[in-house]
């Protein structure tokens, strides 16, 4: 059974999130946002962590309008800043909190999209694996997830590097494997804990908030994995 309370929190925190899902669509084609793929990482984002993930777009994903604010109170070009640098993917030796957590959304945003999809075609399809429902959302939302999250990587580092497609995937691979795999660890750890206190399924709202919780323990886990890998200068900096 699910309480009233867990119901009420999980309507209102979806209803919050598409809000901000449809408030960064609407405002993301007046902005000038320095990487296409950013187009996509927000707004799955904020499907997820809602306001949480407007308000991180509103400071730091409206390029145009930081630029126009920098330019009017410097007369220069913010680009040239230090902490614009970040956003050309020229990372500092030590990564700034700021730019790992941009890092931690492009990787979540492949992630939920890939786990999003797999739960759908669980849920349409009846699919059971070794007879636990939890055990084929692991395996399905897995390798969709990953091969989401590469994909997303992919189109940042091959137009940003001008590498060829063989590279680009290689290159992919290598700086995004890790913090992938470290985003489902704590996603699955949640839904194994979430499944156990609440008896949901797709069809409910309730399901979409745990799996909406599941997704932000997973950018928690990916957080320092993403760190280590600009640290390491195998990842970029977003």
């Amino acid at each position: 059974m699910v309480s009233s309370g867990l119901e009420f929190l999980a309507y209102a925190w979806i209803i919050l999130s598409g809000i901000s899902f449809f408030v960064i669509l609407l405002d993301m084609p007046q902005q000038q946002v320095h990487m296409r793929v950013m187009k996509l990482v927000w707004p799955l984002t904020a499907l997820y962590m809602g306001p949480i993930a407007l308000y991180a777009y509103w400071v730091w994903g409206r390029v145009s309008v930081v630029h126009e604010r920098h330019h009017d109170k410097r007369g220069a070009d913010p680009l040239s800043s230090h902490a614009a640098m970040e956003h050309t993917n020229l990372h500092p030796a030590e990564p700034s909190w700021r730019g790992t957590f941009l890092s931690a959304t492009h990787c979540g945003a492949g992630c939920s999209l890939g786990d999003i999809i797999g739960e759908i075609l669980i849920g349409s399809s009846g699919l059971i694996i070794g007879g636990s429902s939890l055990l084929t959302s692991y395996v399905v939302d897995f390798v969709l997830a990953f091969a989401m999250g590469i994909a997303f990587q992919y189109y940042s580092i091959v137009p940003m590097e001008g590498l060829t497609p063989s590279k680009g995937i290689r290159a992919a691979l290598k700086a995004d494997t890790l913090s992938l795999v470290a985003f489902e660890v704590g996603m699955f750890a949640w839904m194994a804990v979430g499944r156990t206190l609440v008896s949901s399924s797709p069809e409910d709202l309730v399901f979409w908030f745990m799996m909406q919780v599941a997704m932000m323990f997973g950018f928690a886990t990916s957080y320092p994995a993403n760190w280590a890998l600009i640290r390491r200068g195998i990842k970029h900096a977003m």
